[in-house]
């Protein structure tokens, strides 16, 4: 896939979104996220790259994207795994994205960085398309 053809792919909407909503009485709205790209991530294995995912939490959902291999700039493109419909139980839920290099099956991944985005900084029924900056801490 040329570079032209990846930037007029990457940003057409996901084919499938993993819906983790359940209908519950105490879900106040939904929020759908779609996991686009990282840039310039650390190389983290010991041969070749980083083989990232990401893991995305909001309350008690998670959903995980899929693990692009030998990547330090990976895309997901919309045939992967990348987009979710999260409830929202509460009016100040936080949604947190964790990328981590996939180390595989019974091993211990490491942790790349995070991203936090407060619910009621984003405007209600709207798209948004954002780049934010991972933190390799906790807080």
């Amino acid at each position: 896939m040329t570079k032209r053809d990846l930037v007029a792919e990457l940003p057409r909407k996901s084919k499938r979104f993993h819906d983790l909503r359940r209908n519950a009485p105490d879900e106040i709205g939904n929020l759908k996220v779609e996991v686009l790209q990282c840039i310039g991530l650390p190389k983290m294995d010991r041969v070749g790259l980083s083989d990232p995912y990401c893991f995305v939490v909001c309350g008690s959902n998670s959903f995980v994207t899929d693990v692009i291999s030998d990547n330090s700039n990976p895309c997901w493109l919309p045939p992967a795994r990348r987009a979710c419909i999260m409830p929202i139980h509460n009016a100040y839920s936080q949604v947190y994205v964790g990328v981590f290099d996939y180390d595989g099956e019974n091993t211990s991944d490491d942790f790349i960085g995070r991203v936090v985005v407060d619910i009621p900084q984003l405007p209600s029924g709207r798209t948004l398309s954002v780049t934010l900056p991972l933190r390799q801490h906790s807080r």
